[in-house]
């Protein structure tokens, strides 16, 4: 099992705090707000990934495909509870 590198984890710490933010803004509609979960997280973490290959933690290509992966994770996410919330308003 690895452990995870500090600068993931403070990126994906950052990101939270970052998304709690957001949530606390009501001038933002929901549509905006998770177009922010989205870019805020690249903002956060790609920074930490290349931190970690900097850092030689992580060969390039874990990084990138750890990235990506977990970004269209994220998006996936995002867009499932669009669906969800719609499918509620409806009916």
């Amino acid at each position: 099992m690895e452990i995870v590198p500090a600068a993931i984890l403070i990126g994906f710490i950052g990101w939270v705090a970052t998304v709690g933010a957001i949530m606390n803004t009501s001038s933002l509609s929901v549509w905006n707000r998770r177009i922010l979960f989205i870019f805020t997280w690249m903002l956060w973490m790609i920074p930490a990934f290349d931190a970690s290959v900097y850092q030689g933690l992580l060969n390039a290509r874990t990084a990138v495909m750890s990235c990506i992966s977990l970004t269209i994770g994220l998006m996936v996410l995002v867009s499932l509870t669009a669906i969800v919330q719609r499918g509620r308003s409806k009916s």
